[in-house]
């Protein structure tokens, strides 16, 4: 990884670029778990509604290499990680390390002691690598197409 990553708050007129990471993230990265369809149907060519709304959390957080953004994650003020996504040319770079680390932390001062998310099967052994506990499987429909995901938690010390 050539440049310096920084991370920061998310900040408002931001929400499209992060939609961008996620869509590449989902459309590029996804492909060994999911079909094309559902990979469509989970990150379509324009944002749902509830997009700025699910970026408006206690802690989300943007990765930037230099100026561009390579990744974001949120969490709500329960300790939800509704978003983690990282661009897949960026991956196993330590992006998503680093902005975990950093909501573990800002979770942990605001008194959360149990962090939850429902990780993608692309996402869920970067969780457990993590020290995340896996728990049931559920699938969720997004779009029209039925989409699995692992519930996982991890309890904060």
């Amino acid at each position: 990884m050539n440049g310096n990553l920084t991370l920061r708050r998310m900040r408002p007129g931001e929400e499209g670029r992060l939609w961008e990471v996620l869509r590449s993230a989902v459309l590029k990265g996804t492909a060994e778990h999911y079909d094309d369809a559902q990979r469509k149907a989970w990150a379509p060519s324009k944002p749902e509604i509830s997009w700025p709304a699910r970026l408006s959390v206690d802690a989300c957080f943007v990765a930037l290499l230099d100026t561009l953004v390579v990744g974001f994650m949120a969490a709500d003020e329960h300790g939800h990680i509704d978003l983690a996504y990282v661009l897949p040319d960026m991956k196993n770079s330590g992006i998503g390390t680093r902005l975990l680390e950093r909501i573990e932390g800002e979770m942990q001062l605001n008194g959360v002691r149990r962090l939850t998310t429902d990780a993608s099967l692309v996402a869920q052994p970067f969780f457990e690598r993590r020290g995340w506990t896996s728990g049931r499987t559920e699938t969720v429909t997004r779009n029209g197409q039925s989409l699995r995901r692992v519930k996982m938690h991890k309890n904060l010390t």
